[in-house]
């Protein structure tokens, strides 16, 4: 028994992405992103961000929604997020987790009450754990890079915000 429950407990531990892929077989394209996936939120990784792109139908959604479904098996806290809150439902819907626009994620609002002005300010992130941030539709989010220099009253633009917030934890 005791080799048994040794040979199940290491079995859990070793549990990847690809475990939770919602289909049977997938392409090898696929099997290597998720792959990829699988390395990247390893502990031992050394890489901040990990980018996946394709075409629509290649399966991203999927890889995520795979993702989502070992992270919540892992007891891993992640946060899901898009620049549009139609953009954000849809990715909720799609991987079975809540999803928030990124605007709502790092930023804080706050009225000058002389002036009614709304500025928007970074968020303090209290995190107790690593964190995956996953940012669908991430090439919609705008930046002095893109001309499309949208601040929100931050003195960042929203790629430059995005960033900070992620990597400016809470010490505490």
């Amino acid at each position: 028994l005791i080799v048994l429950f040794q040979i199940i407990a290491k079995e859990s531990i070793m549990k990847t992405v690809l475990d939770f892929l919602h289909f049977s077989n997938p392409t090898n394209d696929q099997k290597n992103v998720l792959v990829g996936i699988d390395g990247f939120i390893q502990s031992s990784n050394i890489d901040n961000f990990l980018i996946i792109q394709g075409a629509a139908g290649t399966g991203k959604t999927s890889m995520v929604s795979a993702l989502v479904d070992y992270l919540n098996d892992c007891d891993r806290p992640y946060s899901i997020a898009a620049p549009t809150g139609r953009a954000a439902r849809i990715i909720g819907k799609k991987v079975g987790a809540s999803a928030s626009t990124i605007h709502s994620m790092i930023f804080k609002p706050e009225t000058d009450k002389k002036t009614g002005k709304v500025s928007f300010h970074l968020k303090q992130r209290y995190d107790a754990k690593a964190t995956v941030y996953i940012l669908d539709e991430a090439s919609m989010i705008t930046s002095r890079e893109t001309g499309l220099d949208v601040n929100f009253g931050s003195q960042m633009d929203v790629l430059t915000s995005t960033i900070t917030y992620i990597f400016k934890a809470n010490p505490n």
